[in-house]
């Protein structure tokens, strides 16, 4: 059986095979909105080229809250049925002051993309409120990340330094929901992605545990905690106009899904 037609085979099973009162919970008739601002530990761990020369970055949550000005954070997303779309942006601003120079540094990333749901399945039989429930999306879409640093003294042989550098790696991924009771679940996510278009190579993957709660309406929000990492290497240029950037953002997370 090639790619196409397993996939078309789970599609019909998603389709016919559910229980409707299951399904149309996770596949709403009209368009569905969910707003997710969260915080992210941050360490960052890796090696960044600027202008030929290599730097090692090591720092753990405690140096990046000790350094950290301003940070946002949040996922949006929309669904009608089956299909969805999602934004998903992050901005943070890192400053320093050494002996040598005041560093700042500037990171934006905003992921986007469509989303197509499988399922939802029934993994138990009996009542329904017992039963668990799994669904998965497929999702395709983009990364796109923009690098700004300012460097104030003599850490590269002048006073005065600026740059930037952004690119743009298209993604492919999984998202999977496992309802273990009425209240909690268990939420993952995964996806590839650069493929030399962008980086040559970036990964991302976070779990989370989440409970539904009552935040405007009936269980119309989760609160959830867990663990996410995303990896980027990118490179452009050579000598002294090299640019790098091998690095690994991770660290735990907790945040509120509100969904209207």
């Amino acid at each position: 059986m090639n790619l196409n037609r397993f996939v078309g085979f789970i599609c019909l099973f998603s389709i016919f095979f559910v229980r409707p009162a299951v399904a149309a919970e996770y596949l709403p008739e009209d368009w569905q909105f969910t707003l997710v601002p969260y915080l992210w530990a941050l360490s960052v761990d890796g090696d960044m080229t600027i202008k030929g020369s290599q730097y090692e970055v090591d720092m753990g949550f405690d140096d990046v809250w000790d350094h950290l000005n301003v940070a946002v954070m949040a996922h949006i997303e929309a669904r009608k049925g089956r299909v969805g779309v999602f934004v998903s942006p992050f901005f943070s601003r890192l400053e320093e002051e050494t002996d040598l120079a005041d560093i700042t540094n500037d990171l934006y990333m905003v992921s986007f993309g469509a989303s197509y749901r499988l399922g939802p399945w029934n993994l138990t039989r009996g009542a329904e409120s017992s039963s668990k429930t799994l669904v998965v999306d497929l999702f395709a879409g983009g990364r796109y990340t923009y690098v700004n640093f300012e460097l104030d003294g003599n850490l590269l042989g002048n006073h005065d330094d600026k740059g930037h550098k952004d690119w743009l790696d298209p993604i492919i991924g999984l998202r999977s929901f496992l309802v273990l009771s009425p209240k909690w679940t268990l939420n993952s996510s995964g996806d590839v992605g650069g493929f030399g278009v962008g980086s040559d190579f970036a990964w991302h993957a976070s779990a989370a545990v989440g409970y539904k709660l009552k935040f405007l309406g009936d269980d119309d929000a989760q609160i959830f905690a867990g663990y996410r990492i995303l990896s980027q290497d990118y490179k452009t240029g050579s000598g002294d106009n090299e640019f790098a950037w091998d690095i690994d953002l991770k660290g735990p997370t907790i945040g509120l899904a509100y969904h209207f």
